[in-house]
């Protein structure tokens, strides 16, 4: 079975006596005639601090480009990702708020079992916007409808389009 080890040049991962091992180990840039063993513990920290950890990070990195909404045109659906509501308890509680506020919670979900989400989700919500459609989150449903082939979320979603 092959062993690997990451270029030092490239970070990719090469095979330990492969041509390309051989070549960076004749130039000494592997350290010597030993072959190494794997990534360093610097370099494996170094990766792990770079990948987001929980939904709150992906948020976040969310956030951070939303603020920059004066730049270019964009995309219909720019931030839905970042206010949408997750799956789970998230959905289940707007569920509840709306319920409580209007009596119904067709306004929030296009589709069954809480799937095609259009409204805010509390957290991003003011109450103001509580429990009301996004423009964002109406075009993102009508895309994946589209895309899933989904005739009754699609044409639902294009009369709000419509209205809003």
């Amino acid at each position: 079975m092959p062993r690997y080890t990451t270029n030092p040049e490239t970070g990719r991962k090469i095979q330990i006596g492969g041509p390309t091992w051989k070549k960076l180990r004749e130039q000494g840039k592997l350290g010597g005639k030993k072959s190494p063993k794997g990534a360093s513990k610097k370099q494996i920290k170094a990766t792990t601090k770079t990948l987001p950890k929980t939904r709150k990070a992906k948020r976040s990195a969310g956030k951070k480009t939303a603020k920059h909404a004066g730049e270019g045109r964009g995309s219909p659906t720019r931030g839905w990702a970042v206010v949408a509501p997750q799956r789970g308890k998230e959905r289940q509680a707007l569920v509840k708020a709306c319920a409580a506020k209007h009596g119904t919670t067709s306004k929030c979900f296009l589709g069954e079992k809480l799937s095609y989400p259009v409204c805010r989700a509390l957290r991003a919500s003011s109450p103001r916007t509580k429990c009301k459609p996004d423009k964002r989150g109406v075009q993102e449903a009508y895309n994946r409808a589209r895309q899933r082939k989904n005739t009754s979320v699609s044409r639902r979603a294009s009369k709000l389009l419509k209205v809003m």
